[in-house]
């Protein structure tokens, strides 16, 4: 299944894609904000079929992910060239080697897209209050 055919089945909240050279960016549409939830990057064909890096967008640490998705998933739910590429400074938390139905996988079997999304909802209401804040002190 397409990434665009999974994301559109979710309604709330809604999704968009952007198009990359070597890629495509799945973006979170909220009321007050547009995030980006993760990029599919450096995407090639290897023996017929399309694998990439999953770019953690939201995420600078692994710790964090490894909270939402399980040691024992990646071993025993993915193939074993699937890993985690090494943080350098700055850099967003990785995920090499992945098909798109192995992203699919991660996002049904695990809380990363929840986890995820709920993590730009928090942000989306802040900016909400912050923007009522702002309004309230320009009257």
């Amino acid at each position: 299944m397409p990434l665009r055919d999974y994301f559109a089945k979710k309604k709330n909240p809604k999704f968009d894609f952007k198009i990359l050279k070597q890629g495509v960016t799945v973006r979170c549409i909220l009321d007050n904000t547009e995030n980006t939830v993760f990029k599919f990057i450096s995407c090639k064909y290897v023996d017929g079929i399309l694998k990439g890096t999953l770019y953690l967008s939201r995420f600078k640490e692994l710790e964090p992910v490894e909270k939402l998705i399980s040691d024992e998933f990646l071993v025993y739910e993915l193939p074993q060239d699937v890993d985690y590429l090494p943080l350098q400074k700055g850099d967003n938390v990785q995920l090499a080697n992945l098909t798109v139905e192995n992203i699919i996988k991660i996002f049904e079997k695990t809380n990363l897209l929840k986890g995820t999304i709920q993590e730009l909802k928090r942000i989306d209401g802040m900016i909400y209050r912050n923007r009522n804040k702002l309004t309230e002190g320009l009257k």
